[in-house]
């Protein structure tokens, strides 16, 4: 039996009912060659318009066309919706006028049959005749999100907004959002180096600990050797100039091992290797991977920021392991933290020797009370890191951790809540396996012995210093994600060290291993 053939109106009503179909059917975008050619989505716009939920951040390669699909979405719900405001926010002037003539364009490339007539436009605002509109603005000095309402909310180039706007801003805008199921916002940009509010939501997104959604769209994908044709085209002429003739070979004698791992993990063709290669010579590796990154770590690379060196933190990221999600034998009272603050990558070895370092703080939601642990040969088996235990029940948790591996050598600073702790383990608890080291005692005039690590600008140094050294050579292996990323973040200014300004940025992981590896230094057990 023949399909009944659809009229013209159940037609435009499956279209009206889809933002892709709409799109594809009805708005036109400037191609690279500048002629006008159907706005079809790709499959990274695709995965995000499927899966875009009310508090979205993407992390993005360049030129991906995602301020263009705002447009188009914005577009779409405005013919669909009467009396709704669309917003889309750029970093800068000249950015904010080519977005705005950019929505003109796709609008006046609408058949006319279904584009919405104008009640006003100007330089920043389309005004539909049922009383939608579109505002393209700029994230200037002016405090955002007072004095509307918006259905949607896009913030172009997130990173590069001035400070106050990433976070007053931001929390203006969200407050300006629609209380509505649809309404949403998006945060979205390449990477801005580390220690802004677009890399702590990134992260803590990444992490699940924030509202926000994350979505991550490098350039190893079929959407960048579309949009990129001409230049990769010019970048494989290149290459051949340079190799008599020839184009690149999925060869292992031709290939960068960082190459290799492209090809095996990701969907990258030779010909976009050629155009890496060839971009690489003038801006460099490591702006390359922040403008163009393959994987979210690469893209907040800052070599010139960091106490250890970035490359090595990023490299080991490449291939740290997954915690495990059994641990046998583990005192049950620390299995509710596995996964939830307690990460075990490694079981103990009978008679083996282990080594702790213990940062602690008040448990008050604020800095995080930490501990990790290495084995003899300087490989990461431990970490916990919570911000909600206070010490008296924090003492337990590091005793338990403790016997589990083999009565571990714990070193803990012993500064502020790190000597309530030192009491807690040696005369109420009982832990005998806490290291003494000397200290010079400026009142007596002679070296003492003392539980725990004094931290003052000179041993902070020393600890800093050794624990470089021992990260940069391979004397430890980090296997923690998050000790990895904080180490990223840890700075040296005039002489203090911590970690980079900004909402959310801690170290204590960084102090815990630190001071482990000065208990592995020790190599002494009292037990």
């Amino acid at each position: 039996m023949a399909k009944k053939k659809l009229s013209t109106k159940e037609k435009l009503a499956i279209i009206n009912n889809d933002i892709e179909l709409w799109l594809s059917n009805f708005v036109k975008i400037p191609s690279n060659t500048g002629e006008m050619i159907p706005f079809k989505i790709n499959a990274e716009q695709k995965d995000f318009v499927e899966n875009k939920e009310r508090y979205n951040i993407i992390l993005k390669s360049r030129q991906l066309g995602f301020s263009t699909l705002s447009l188009g979405i914005m577009l779409y719900y405005a013919h669909q919706r009467p009396n709704t405001t669309y917003i889309l926010i750029a970093d800068k002037g000249d950015s904010s006028s080519n977005l705005f003539e950019r929505l003109k364009m796709m609008y006046e490339s609408i058949p006319d049959q279904y584009r919405l007539k104008q009640r006003r436009s100007n330089r920043d605002e389309l005004v539909f005749e049922n009383n939608s509109r579109i505002a393209v603005m700029v994230a200037g000095s002016k405090e955002l999100g007072r004095s509307f309402t918006a259905q949607i909310i896009h913030c172009s180039e997130f990173a590069f907004w001035g400070g106050n706007q990433q976070e007053r801003g931001l929390v203006a805008l969200e407050q300006a959002l629609a209380k509505n199921d649809d309404a949403m916002i998006i945060l979205e940009s390449t990477a801005n180096g580390i220690g802004n509010n677009y890399y702590n939501i990134f992260g803590n997104a990444e992490k699940r600990r924030s509202k926000y959604k994350h979505f991550f769209y490098g350039w190893t994908n079929k959407s960048h050797l579309d949009q990129f044709r001409p230049e990769i085209n010019e970048a494989v002429e290149w290459y051949r100039s340079i190799n008599k003739g020839a184009k690149l070979k999925n060869d292992p004698l031709e290939l960068y091992p960082y190459e290799q791992k492209l090809l095996k993990e990701t969907n990258v063709t030779l010909l976009q290797l050629m155009w890496r290669q060839w971009k690489i010579q003038d801006m460099g590796e490591d702006m390359f991977k922040q403008e163009y990154p393959a994987y979210p770590i690469e893209a907040f690379i800052s070599t010139d920021t960091g106490v250890f060196d970035a490359n090595i933190i990023t490299e080991r990221m490449y291939n740290i392991p997954e915690p495990l999600k059994v641990v046998e034998g583990l005192p049950a009272s620390l299995q509710k933290f596995i996964g939830n603050g307690l990460n075990i990558y490694q079981l103990p070895k009978p008679k083996d020797w282990y080594f702790g370092g213990i940062d602690t703080a008040a448990g008050l939601k604020g800095d995080y009370s930490s501990i990790t642990i290495l084995d003899a040969e300087g490989e990461q088996v431990a970490t916990f890191n919570r911000n909600d235990i206070p010490v008296y029940k924090f003492v337990d948790i590091v005793v338990q951790l403790g016997q589990f591996y083999n009565y571990c050598m714990y070193l803990p600073e012993r500064n502020t809540y790190g000597l309530d702790l030192i009491n807690r383990l040696t005369r109420e608890k009982n832990y005998i396996q806490v290291l003494k080291i000397k200290k010079f005692d400026k009142i007596k005039g002679r070296r003492t012995w003392e539980y725990g690590w004094y931290s003052d600008s000179v041993s902070k140094t020393k600890m800093v210093n050794d624990l470089k050294e021992a990260f940069e050579i391979g004397t430890i292996l980090v296997n923690d994600k998050e000790t990895l990323e904080q180490m990223k973040i840890f700075t040296e200014n005039k002489g203090s060290f911590g970690n980079a300004n900004g909402k959310g940025n801690y170290d204590d992981l960084v102090d815990g291993l630190g001071l482990a590896v000065q208990s592995l230094k020790q190599g002494r057990y009292y037990i």
